[in-house]
């Protein structure tokens, strides 16, 4: 964008926050769609998210084939994200993405339909809806605008969502080993080696995948996940530990 374009929207965002604050602007019959378009972005720009959002939402309400519609759309997402409402703004950059998968601002309405979830994110000790919302957003972004902008970032948050869920497996199954439900334990542990075997955490889980089946008697199970974890993360220090492992096992054996 050029200086002259910059200082041409920069002098139109004042003049509307100029206005803003010598009126007191209601919502009248005969007003436009860019009057009120006008109206909302001046107090979306201030910070004033709910009023801005009545603008935006007017515009629907009004002119629903108007030029101004789609980008009100759009702006309401954006309003609710803004003051935190991430729930709706998910369901909003949701529904614009759908219907407008060619508009130039899709892959922007889908990557914040990713972080909405992502802002709403558990911590690894509950559920995580949110998280496989965000990753799936971030996904569908990445296949569908691998040359986005915003594809780059979206990478490095679904590694970072598809971690917090390899996490939360393992959690959950260090959970049923201490309880002695050494099965369920397994099904978490071998969730984590096969549907995040990049989260970091794989190499873990493979161990205490082969800590369950020794509990359960299960000696060839037991070595057929250590030497997995030795072949596939040799320099891992989990690795270190399944090696002495492997040997005490084997050599109880040849005992």
């Amino acid at each position: 964008m050029d200086r002259s374009r910059v200082k041409s929207r920069s002098a139109l965002i004042i003049l509307l926050l100029i206005l803003l604050g010598c009126s007191r602007w209601e919502i009248k019959k005969g007003e436009t769609p860019e009057e009120l378009y006008r109206q909302g972005l001046a107090f979306y720009y201030k910070e004033r998210y709910t009023t801005a959002l009545e603008r935006f939402q007017e515009i629907l309400n009004r002119y629903p084939l108007s030029s101004y519609a789609t980008e009100a759309s759009l702006l309401i997402a954006d309003s609710y994200y803004y003051r935190g409402d991430y729930e709706k703004a998910y369901r909003g950059y949701s529904e614009f993405a759908s219907l407008h998968p060619t508009h130039p601002k899709a892959p922007y309405a889908l990557f914040q339909k990713a972080m909405s979830a992502y802002s709403m994110m558990d911590t690894i000790d509950r559920e995580q809806e949110n998280t496989k919302k965000a990753l799936s957003a971030f996904e569908d972004l990445i296949r569908m605008y691998p040359k986005s902008r915003y594809a780059e970032r979206a990478r490095t948050l679904a590694s970072l969502c598809r971690r917090r869920l390899a996490r939360h497996e393992l959690y959950v199954g260090d959970f049923y080993f201490k309880k002695g439900h050494y099965m369920g334990a397994i099904g978490r542990f071998q969730r984590v080696v096969e549907a995040y075997p990049d989260s970091g955490v794989a190499d873990r889980a493979l161990f205490r995948m082969g800590e369950a089946y020794l509990k359960m008697g299960e000696k060839e199970k037991a070595l057929e996940a250590l030497s997995r974890l030795i072949d596939s993360f040799p320099n891992s220090g989990y690795a270190a530990k399944a090696r002495k492992k492997v040997k005490t096992i084997r050599g109880k054996e040849d005992g």
